[in-house]
């Protein structure tokens, strides 16, 4: 299926069928088929627009209607700390559908919700940062070569 004529060029195409220009001048100038200067003429004519129309309901249907997206969001509201597989659990069970992990995560980037780093995974990483500054001051500094910036850490 061919790209969609830019809307420039069909209100180009418009205003040179206006002027009475010749057909074989058109089509050179816009560098359309014939075909398609006669729709965007029809399209003109019957409905006095030039932009081409929108495919709607373009792809496969989603699983995930309004309802269990706003389901979804409800839950996420009540707790924010709720994980994907719990989510899927529970919208199987409230609303007797089966969806995979994934289906769940894409909706909710639909929405904006971003990835978050959980209290738990913070709190034990942070336990960490002090034995690792005991440990990198064991080296001898001429033989480290640091990737990055260095930066202080606090423990």
């Amino acid at each position: 299926m061919p790209k969609p004529t830019p809307d420039k060029i069909r209100a180009s195409v418009v205003r040179m069928l206006a002027l009475d220009l010749d057909l074989p001048l058109i089509l050179v100038i816009s560098g359309l088929s014939e075909q398609t200067i006669w729709s965007i003429r029809k399209r003109w004519e019957e409905e006095g627009l030039f932009r081409a129309r929108k495919p709607v309901g373009v792809g496969r249907p989603r699983i995930l209607d309004i309802g269990d997206v706003w389901y979804l969001c409800d839950r996420l509201a009540q707790d924010p700390d709720v994980y994907l597989d719990e989510l899927q659990r529970e919208l199987s069970n409230a609303a007797g559908i089966d969806v995979h992990i994934s289906t769940v995560w894409r909706a909710l980037q639909r929405l904006g919700v971003t990835r978050k780093i959980t209290n738990e995974l913070w709190n034990g990483t942070m336990k960490n940062v002090p034995n690792f500054a005991v440990r990198y001051e064991r080296f001898d500094p001429r033989k480290l070569s640091l990737l990055t910036k260095p930066q202080s850490i606090e423990g």
